[in-house]
C-alpha cells in the first residue's frame, strides 16, 4: 500500500498543476487524490482514504459559476465505482460548505449508504433522492431532503463543493478507495479529460512595458474558439497596489484553421491604467485540441522579452523547490534589478521565497507569504525584499516552494536592465528532473 501511495502522490503533484475547465464548472483534486486512467470511459478521478496516511482523506474540490447560493443548486451526481473496500462512514459524499456549515450528501444505498455494488455506478440526481441529505450542521437532521435543506438555508452563499473519501476508519482493512467520473453540477458535467488550457506568466500595459499574444490554431478543419482570463498582478510595497489584482473574463478568441491570430491584452481585456498579470487561454470546445501561444512584452523603443505559453498542467505545486538562477543587482552602467513574481492558479496557497549565493547558502531573510486563488504578486527588487543591504550581487539563485501546500504555484523572474528597459524571462524550474532519490 505504501508503494500505491507514493504513487499517487507523485501524479497528484502533476494532476493539480490545473484547474481544468468544463463549461461553467472547474474542479481540482486534494489531498490523496489523482486524475488517471479507469474512467466511465477515458480519464477519472481516484479518490484515496488510508488509515495509516497522516492525511486519510481524499477529495476533487468543484467550483461552478452557476452556483452562488444554495438554491441555485439543482443536480448533483456522479458514476462512481468502489475499488477497494465498500461505501461506509459517510463516504463517499458531496459536501456544501455555507455559512452555518457543511450540508452532505450521501452516495450509496440509502438509509446506511453502504453494500454498493461492484463496478460503475451511477447516482442520477443525488438532490432529488429521499433522505440522501445531512442537514444536521445547519440545523436540519441527519435523514433529510433537498427541499427542507433549501427551507434552511436556500439563500445561503455557497464556498465550496467538494466530492469526498474518508471513510476508510469505518473499513477493516483501514482503506477505502473510490474512482470517480461524469461528475455533474447542474448542467455542466466535469469528465476528467484532458484540458487545452495554456498560461502566459506575465502580461503587461504600462507606460514602461506592453505585450503582444499570438495564438495559433494547428488544425485545418476547425475554427478554434478560445476562452481568455486576465489575473491582474500586485506589487508587494505594504498594503499599496499597482494595478487591479484578481480574475476577470475577457473577449473570447477564435482562431480560423491553421490561422494566428495576435491582440493586446489591454483591448482584449479591457483593461485601463497601469496593469500586469497573467493570462490564461482555454480551448472552449468540446473536443480537446491544444494550440500555440506565444507572447512579447517590449519598452515603446523595442527593447523587452519573449514568453512561451505553458500548459497549465504543468504547473505544479513546488513541494521540493522550483529555482530560478543567475539574478544579479548592479548598480553601474548597464544597471540590473531583478524582479520575481509568485501567483496561483485555481486555489490559495502559501509560499515561500529563499534566496541562495553561488555556494547554496541562503542570504537575506526567508520571504513568507500567501496567495488567494487567481493571485500574483511581483517583488520588484527581490533582493531588498529578502532584506539584503545596499550593494550588488551576482550569480544568485531564487528557491520557491509551497510545502506543505497541494496547490499550483507559479514563480518566475525577469532581469532587467534600466538604461534601455532590456529584460529577460526565467521560469521557475524543479532542480530534479531525473532524480528520484528523495523520500
Amino acid at each position: 500500500m505504501k508503494g500505491k501511495l507514493l504513487a499517487l502522490t507523485v501524479v497528484s503533484a502533476l494532476a493539480m498543476g490545473s484547474m481544468a475547465t468544463l463549461a461553467a464548472t472547474s474542479y481540482a483534486p486534494f489531498d490523496n487524490a489523482s486524475i488517471g486512467s479507469g474512467g466511465n470511459p477515458g480519464r477519472a478521478a481516484l479518490l484515496v482514504s488510508d488509515g495509516s496516511n497522516a492525511t486519510s482523506w481524499g477529495g476533487v474540490s468543484l467550483a461552478s459559476t452557476t452556483v452562488t447560493t444554495l438554491s441555485d443548486l439543482t443536480f448533483l451526481g456522479t458514476d462512481y465505482r468502489v475499488v477497494a473496500s465498500d461505501c461506509g462512514g459517510g463516504s463517499p459524499r458531496f459536501s456544501i460548505r455555507v455559512p452555518a456549515g457543511n450540508i452532505f450528501v450521501y452516495i450509496g444505498p440509502p438509509p446506511s449508504f453502504t453494500g454498493c455494488a461492484p463496478g460503475w455506478q451511477s447516482t442520477g440526481n443525488l438532490l432529488s433522492g429521499t433522505l440522501t441529505v445531512d442537514t444536521s450542521q445547519i440545523g436540519g437532521t441527519f435523514y433529510d431532503t433537498w427541499a427542507n435543506a433549501l427551507t434552511l438555508a436556500g439563500s445561503s452563499a455557497v464556498s465550496s463543493i467538494n466530492l469526498v473519501v474518508d471513510g476508510s476508519w469505518s473499513q477493516p482493512a483501514g482503506a477505502q478507495i473510490v474512482l470517480v467520473d461524469n461528475v455533474q453540477v447542474n448542467g455542466d458535467t466535469v469528465t476528467f479529460e484532458p484540458d487545452t488550457t495554456m498560461v502566459i506568466p506575465v502580461v503587461a500595459q504600462t507606460t514602461s512595458y506592453t505585450s503582444e499574444i499570438t495564438v495559433r490554431n494547428p488544425f485545418s478543419d476547425m475554427t478554434l474558439p478560445i476562452s481568455v482570463f486576465y489575473t491582474g498582478g500586485t506589487t508587494y510595497t505594504g498594503t499599496t497596489p499597482t494595478s487591479s489584482g484578481g480574475r476577470q473574463e475577457c473577449d473570447p478568441l477564435n482562431v480560423p484553421p491553421l490561422g494566428s491570430v495576435q491582440f493586446s491584452p489591454a483591448e482584449q481585456c479591457h483593461l485601463s491604467g497601469n496593469q500586469f498579470g497573467y493570462l490564461t487561454l482555454t480551448q472552449a470546445s468540446g473536443t480537446p485540441s491544444p494550440f500555440l501561444a506565444y507572447s512579447r512584452t517590449q519598452t515603446p523603443g523595442g527593447n523587452g522579452f519573449s514568453v512561451p505559453a505553458y500548459p497549465a498542467a504543468a504547473i505544479e505545486r513546488p513541494e521540493f523547490g522550483h529555482y530560478v538562477v543567475a539574478l544579479k543587482r548592479q548598480a553601474a552602467a548597464p544597471v540590473y534589478q531583478s524582479n520575481c513574481f509568485v501567483a496561483s492558479m485555481g486555489a490559495a496557497t502559501p509560499y515561500q521565497i529563499r534566496l541562495l549565493d553561488s555556494a547554496g547558502g541562503q542570504i537575506g531573510n526567508t520571504i513568507l507569504g500567501s496567495l488567494e486563488a487567481y493571485e500574483m504578486v511581483r517583488y520588484l527588487d527581490i533582493f531588498a525584499a529578502a532584506g539584503l543591504a545596499a550593494g550588488d550581487y551576482s550569480n544568485v539563485a531564487v528557491d520557491f516552494s509551497n510545502d506543505p501546500s497541494k496547490a499550483a504555484l507559479m514563480g518566475f523572474c525577469t532581469v532587467q536592465e534600466n538604461a534601455f528597459g532590456g529584460a529577460d524571462f526565467r521560469m521557475a524550474q524543479p532542480a530534479k528532473t531525473w532524480r528520484y532519490d528523495r523520500d
